[in-house]
């Protein structure tokens, strides 16, 4: 009796001592239910004051320069500028001052680029994007920018297949930015991103036997996707599909009695950081969301090629990716580059060239600096110069 009430006893102190551990945590380490400015389960539909202000205004501003798309999840609308004046759309949707016809004029090279903010050029004004700047430094070149905020490879193919086929370029790059592979088995952005200011869904591919079956969005319009956040019913629309979902899902569950406690929550955010870690999502060739990521390009590059275009897989580095590349010397997405050379599908990745220039200035904070966008638009040019162009404007198949 002695011994069980020495453990019980025991038992009971090592129980409040971490009750009081815990209850230390909240009061020095958690403010407004965030830790170092990360958001703390449990999560509702909108995670962040930025979401919550943008759903408000969510279906009332005509005239956003991102709209909302029931075939892509959002785009660039046509004819637009946004509130600081920084980006402009043509009458096409792409970012540009300038319009383009859909059929290429004579002695034209065209070339029509895809992909995410890293290819649209957030940050900098329109000229000095590197599509932009890759046009005024060639003669006889068209450079047209479908690319937009937030895309995943799966939207920048879709895209593609909508718009960009339309144009008939001769050449088609295919902007990869690294961090790609996590919003391309994704479908609703604030799961996999709590952070993000942005709010949207999108279509995202599965594997079907050999090969890819589009899952398209489940909603039809703003209003639509408004109506499913504000009671809840987001998750069941996205529940099979998202795969971020199906691994945070008990973080979304408001009365989860886990999340009671402080430390569970920041164990929790530990657990999610390990998850999303890009290192281990490169290695798990086998895992779905590599597996998505190479069968979106591979697809995207042969259905290029089947239109009678050439295609290219232009690799872009973020800040952190960078980092890691010029401190380790080594590129923790080299299983994608073996691939797509095992695959015989044309890449080029702009690394070392940032690298080599991060070490006088800035290439990249959030995205490329005007000398980031130019120094990828000078890589580009040198390939082009080298595969398919000469100086003088002429090109060769």
């Amino acid at each position: 009796k002695l011994l069980v009430l020495f453990w019980g006893f025991y038992l009971f102190f090592i129980l409040i001592c971490f009750l009081i551990f815990d209850l230390l945590i909240g009061v020095l380490l958690i403010k407004n239910n965030t830790f170092l400015g990360y958001p703390l389960p449990p999560y509702g539909p909108l995670i962040t004051e930025t979401q919550k202000q943008r759903f408000e205004k969510m279906g009332h501003d005509s005239s956003s320069y991102i709209v909302f798309d029931k075939f892509l999840g959002w785009t660039i609308g046509p004819n637009r500028k946004s509130n600081n004046g920084l980006y402009k759309s043509n009458s096409y949707g792409m970012r540009s001052d300038r319009e383009y016809n859909r059929l290429v004029s004579d002695g034209i090279f065209r070339i029509a680029v895809f992909g995410d903010s890293f290819t649209e050029g957030v940050d900098v004004s329109n000229e000095n994007t590197w599509p932009s700047i890759l046009e005024q430094k060639l003669k006889k070149v068209e450079v047209l920018n479908f690319g937009v905020r937030a895309y995943g490879t799966d939207q920048a193919l879709l895209r593609y297949k909508r718009d960009g086929q339309l144009f008939h370029p001769y050449l088609v790059i295919i902007g990869y930015m690294i961090e790609n592979i996590r919003r391309n088995v994704n479908v609703y952005r604030p799961i996999y991103e709590h952070n993000t200011g942005g709010i949207g869904i999108k279509p995202r591919f599965i594997i079907e036997g050999d090969s890819l079956k589009l899952i398209p969005i489940p909603v039809k319009s703003p209003e639509e996707l408004k109506s499913f956040i504000k009671n809840g019913t987001i998750f069941e629309k996205i529940e099979p599909y998202d795969y971020w979902y199906q691994k945070y899902k008990i973080a979304f569950q408001p009365n989860n009695w886990m999340f009671k406690l402080n430390s569970i929550k920041i164990a929790w955010l530990i657990y999610e950081k390990h998850a999303r870690n890009l290192k281990r999502l490169y290695a798990e060739v086998n895992k779905e969301p590599f597996l998505v990521t190479v069968r979106i390009l591979e697809t995207f590059y042969n259905t290029v090629k089947q239109n009678g275009s050439r295609a290219l897989v232009l690799i872009l580095p973020a800040k952190g990716h960078l980092e890691e590349f010029m401190e380790n010397h080594t590129k923790f997405w080299q299983p994608l580059l073996n691939y797509l050379e095992k695959r015989r599908i044309e890449y080029l990745d702009v690394t070392e060239a940032l690298a080599l220039e991060q070490l006088k200035s800035p290439v990249v904070y959030g995205h490329y600096t005007d000398k980031g966008n130019e120094v990828v638009a000078e890589v580009v040019k040198n390939w082009l110069l080298k595969n398919i162009i000469t100086e003088k404007g002429t090109w060769t198949n």
